[in-house]
């Protein structure tokens, strides 16, 4: 009876052993298998040079995922990302149209721009308490409609350009590597560092995990999500200037097309390694998991409503898949609840 019993208890170990590998790094497995996949049907797929814009594309999605990802961490969302990149993005370009001729001063000012915009949703959520969903829809609304005033409803210019304004966006490292990517993974080591192993980190995840409990052993719930919010405006503003430097020109749907994929990447970066819990790492693997469909799906042909679609079920299955792992685990989730 005792040795039936312990083969249970052998089996069941085995069984979670092997579901909680899934979890934490089945990510990677299903960015591997879709690498494959489009590669098989479009030989082109792994051509270098649609690699590296594979790569590019994924440090502009990973730039707000990130964002993203530290309000996630502390129950908050968002959803204005994309409205405060375009706006700072197209401020950029206007800045330049007006004779500023200084490239840290334009890039400066609209990284300020993006961290103000996230203040002020902060003192809108967090100082008064209004629901993070319906703050941020409004002032999606809002900065969308600013973006559109600046640039008329047409995408802007400029002849000429501050020197050194293209290298952000532009510059590949040994002619390959684009400088946003690297810029990315810099992000990506600094906020892991911070987040996991910094006292301030750890009351950052305490205040998003359980904000009764951190605010009775003396931790600042209302600081941590201010400072979610600052690095979430730090990296639209990034984003915006990343963008604008890329094409060199601004419009008002300028991240627009990344919203979908940036909300999808934030979310089911939560399921890698931290079994449920949003970081940093998760998030990147995410980003690239997404760049890879989004552009296979692309090197494939498929109409643009298709990919549309794909998105929409990207994002479903990444926001139920983190409640499901944390549910498995017993553990209550709290996204869109604060």
């Amino acid at each position: 009876m005792l040795l039936e019993i312990d083969a249970s208890k052998k089996h069941k170990i085995g069984k979670n052993s092997i579901v909680q590998f899934i979890e934490n790094y089945g990510l990677i497995f299903v960015a591997l298998l879709f690498f494959i996949i489009f590669t098989i049907i479009k030989p082109q797929y792994i051509n270098p040079r649609n690699i590296f814009t594979m790569i590019r594309q994924a440090s502009a999605i990973g730039f707000m995922a990130l964002g993203l990802t530290s309000l996630s961490i502390v129950g908050e969302i968002d959803i204005s990302f994309a409205a405060n990149a375009t706006v700072c993005g197209v401020v950029s370009i206007v800045l330049i149209q007006n004779g500023v001729n200084n490239t840290y001063l334009i890039w400066a000012i609209c990284i300020l721009l993006g961290m103000t915009i996230s203040y002020f949703n902060a003192r809108l959520i967090v100082g008064l308490g209004v629901p993070s969903l319906a703050g941020s829809l409004g002032m999606m609304v809002l900065l969308t409609g600013v973006a559109r005033w600046l640039t008329k409803g047409i995408p802007i210019y400029t002849e000429v350009f501050p020197a050194g304004f293209d290298f952000i966006g532009r510059f590949k490292l040994f002619g390959i590597i684009p400088f946003q990517t690297l810029i990315f993974v810099v992000i990506v080591i600094i906020l892991t560092i911070f987040l996991d192993f910094t006292p301030q980190g750890r009351y950052i995840y305490s205040s998003g995990g359980n904000p009764e409990a951190a605010y009775h052993v003396g931790i600042n719930v209302g600081k941590c999500k201010y400072m979610a919010f600052l690095i979430a405006g730090f990296c639209n503003g990034l984003t915006g200037i990343t963008l604008s430097s890329e094409y060199g020109s601004a419009s008002h749907t300028l991240a627009e097309g990344y919203f979908f994929l940036v909300l999808a990447s934030g979310f089911l970066g939560a399921t890698f390694m931290t079994g449920g819990v949003p970081n940093p790492r998760g998030t990147a693997v995410a980003t690239l998991l997404l760049a890879i469909l989004n552009n296979g799906l692309i090197i494939v042909g498929l109409p643009f409503y298709v990919r549309l679609i794909f998105q929409g079920f990207l994002v479903i299955i990444s926001i139920v898949l983190p409640i499901f792992i944390n549910w498995r685990k017993g553990r209550e989730f709290v996204w869109f609840i604060h």
